[in-house]
């Protein structure tokens, strides 16, 4: 063993732990040459070892038997690699050398994601936390869709940043739904079309669903393109591309959903959606609209004139300055040296002296 690998000795010396490298076999016995670089191994060490709890503590012999990677013997060098990647913890303890992940946030579980999204207001992005344990992803789409956080993704760099969103806002659609436990999709009394659009998240019966938009592909495109996916967030503010031919029907009685419904039983009621339904958001766009005419101070002023809402022009704005005229100057009040008691009755009295010795009483 090499020296500065000496501190990897195993706790039983007489157990023999060797494993032969990704190179000394094949899949059917054979030999065969490993030609992975050494950043190549110490990247699939590095996944290998992301991929597990963040409690648990691997080994140079779990390395060895899953990466196929000896750091006891020829591929030594890869510990220097480790050493120097700040992602990697090594951990001394009884003579044996454990390895473990080091994200940028502590986080094991969807109750610990969403405390730190809660407590970060400035947002976290998810370059940062996406490989704090494995499918952290769905715990996230979980919680972008149910209203627990809210997901925006940065023009420039196309990351998505997290954050909380405090109380959600939730409105029932207008027709009672129809969902049979094991279906994907939902029947409806109403034409549900001009209220929630493919992609949106739909609540039924405390679980959460996306109206599905899946397109037909060729053999030759699997992916689902851009045009075509939900929105980052949880509501649409426009339809998705005309260009979308979809697996799935969306008609007046039928809305298809992206997984089965998971009900024990059917579910008859109303569904909800975050925010105001989407033909409630069209009317306000045109108010918006049609309000786009009156952004000027004067024209605003002219329409509310119209609408006898105003009394005369410049009042909506600023007050107008008041004008003080000093051409007209007060005549200065004369200092009265004596005062006439109108009480007669108190003359002579302690009450009339205390008059009669002021002088500008009135």
């Amino acid at each position: 063993m090499h020296e500065h690998l000496s501190f990897l000795k195993h706790t039983d010396s007489k157990l023999d732990v060797s494993f032969p490298s990704v190179g000394d076999f094949s899949g059917d016995g054979s030999t065969k040459s490993d030609d992975r670089l050494p950043i190549q191994k110490h990247a699939d060490i590095v996944d290998y070892i992301q991929s597990n709890p963040r409690d648990v503590k691997i080994s140079a012999i779990d390395i060895q038997r899953e990466c196929r990677v000896d750091l006891d013997g020829k591929d030594y060098e890869i510990l220097e690699l480790m050493k120097n990647n700040p992602k990697i913890v090594i951990i001394n303890e009884d003579g044996q050398t454990y390895f473990q992940y080091r994200a940028k946030f502590e986080i094991r579980n969807k109750y610990e994601l969403l405390n730190c999204i809660d407590r970060i207001k400035s947002g976290i992005s998810w370059k940062d936390i996406e490989d704090c344990y494995p499918n952290i992803g769905n715990d996230i789409q979980e919680m972008i869709m149910s209203g627990d956080i809210i997901a925006i993704k940065n023009k420039e760099t196309r990351i998505q940043i997290f954050y909380p969103r405090q109380r959600a806002f939730l409105t029932k659609l207008s027709s009672d739904i129809r969902a049979i436990p094991n279906e994907q999709y939902l029947l409806t009394d109403e034409d549900l079309r001009t209220e929630i659009r493919r992609g949106d998240a739909i609540q039924i019966n405390n679980s959460w669903f996306r109206v599905a938009s899946n397109i037909k592909r060729s053999a030759s495109n699997i992916s689902q393109p851009e045009r075509a996916r939900a929105p980052t967030s949880v509501s649409s503010v426009e339809d998705l591309s005309d260009r979308n031919e979809y697996v799935e029907d969306f008609t007046d009685n039928k809305l298809p959903l992206d997984g089965e419904f998971d009900g024990e039983s059917e579910y008859v009621g109303r569904a909800l959606k975050h925010g105001c339904t989407n033909d409630i958001r069209e009317k306000w766009k045109l108010t918006n609209e049609a309000m786009k005419s009156f952004r000027d101070e004067k024209a605003l002023e002219m329409e509310l004139l119209r609408l006898n809402l105003l009394t005369k022009l410049g009042t909506t704005s600023t007050k107008k300055k008041t004008i003080i005229d000093t051409s007209k100057r007060l005549k200065k009040r004369a200092k009265r040296t004596s005062t006439k008691i109108t009480n007669t009755h108190l003359k002579g009295t302690v009450i009339g002296n205390i008059i009669a010795s002021t002088p500008d009483y009135e």
